[in-house]
């Protein structure tokens, strides 16, 4: 029996509690930064792309059409979710772009749509043409994942990614445990090679962290993946990382902070790089007794281009560590 089909405002979306085992399609514009969803969903696949339709229609700066990509990534979760009671799909409006892809799944599936398509007159139907077009040239269903209990396989192939509104949130779903984490992001910095990353509903894993580092620790994941979101590049490995790749892009510098030797991209600079984080950068984690016991595992497997400790082989790790000590270096003359 296939799934049912709730579409739904941003606005709407935001406050929806599922009832039953549900997962979501959250559809933004480019560059927006995603909004917070219920953890009660299973699984969220965040798609980014413009409320517009033919390729040769003359767009703005910054648009971008549904294409591809955003058809192979939405096969490749409703494929692995496709025994769930219901898919939520929600847009800015909930009237053009969401109808749209749940009338593209249910005419590609041949799974009944005369309510959905009673219901929103307004659909678009480009995006529904483009995935009945390019889904009839991939074999369905992809590949569907199967769970494993091996914490590298599940940052390497993990049921939902996070949001930082999401982790800050009151209700933050990020547990008070031990375990790695595993950050995915849309915007990649231009020098970064990607190459061999592991690639997730249209996302790349850049960056694996553990917390504790050490048994003698009392961090946790919820408290390190805060730290990373919230703090500033003296507490966060990730954030100074981030902030030596996109110095040019973000017009931000590291310098000393008052009169210790502390060095962060300043308070405006710092806000700059969250603001950054809150549109492109996404975690999951996974829990485990002794993280720092799998952390060369880990980074050996998933091969993470911004881990510098235990990545030696990788091609990009003295380079990244140049740039992060000649930063470092200007920000103490």
């Amino acid at each position: 029996m296939p799934p049912s089909f709730l579409v739904l405002s941003r606005a709407n979306a935001a406050v929806y509690e599922p009832r039953g085992t549900e997962v979501c399609i959250s559809i933004t514009d480019p560059g927006d930064v995603p909004i917070p969803l219920s953890p009660k969903f299973k699984a969220v696949l965040r798609l980014a792309f413009s409320d517009i339709g033919e390729a040769t229609r003359l767009h703005r700066t910054g648009d971008r059409l549904f294409a591809a990509e955003h058809v192979t990534a939405t096969l490749d979760f409703i494929s692995r979710w496709r025994d769930v009671d219901q898919v939520v799909i929600h847009c800015t409006a909930g009237m053009s772009r969401s109808p749209g892809l749940a009338l593209g799944i249910c005419q590609l599936r041949s799974w009944p749509a005369e309510e959905l398509q009673r219901r929103h007159p307004s659909a678009n139907r480009w995006v529904q043409k483009e995935f009945v077009r390019v889904g009839r040239e991939i074999a369905w269903p992809l590949n569907g994942s199967v769970r494993s209990n091996d914490p590298v396989r599940r940052l390497q192939d993990p049921s939902r990614l996070w949001a930082r509104s999401e982790v800050l949130s009151p209700r933050s779903p990020v547990p008070p445990t031990r375990g790695l984490h595993g950050w995915f992001f849309d915007g990649v910095p231009k020098c970064v090679p990607v190459e061999n990353c592991v690639v997730h509903d249209g996302l790349t894993l850049l960056y694996v962290g553990i917390a504790p580092s050490r048994a003698s620790s009392s961090a946790t994941l919820r408290s390190r993946i805060r730290q990373h979101y919230q703090s500033n590049a003296a507490g966060s490995t990730l954030r100074l990382t981030l902030g030596c790749l996109l110095a040019e892009q973000l017009r931000i510098q590291l310098q000393r902070t008052g009169s210790t030797d502390r060095l962060t991209f300043g308070k405006r600079g710092e806000e700059q790089l969250s603001e950054w984080m809150a549109a492109n950068a996404f975690v999951c984690w996974v829990e485990h007794k002794d993280p720092w016991k799998i952390t060369y595992e880990a980074v050996s497997a998933l091969r993470p281009p911004l881990n510098e400790d235990q990545n030696d082989a990788h091609p990009f790790c003295a380079a990244l560590s140049a740039l992060r000590s000649e930063m470092r270096k200007k920000a103490k003359e």
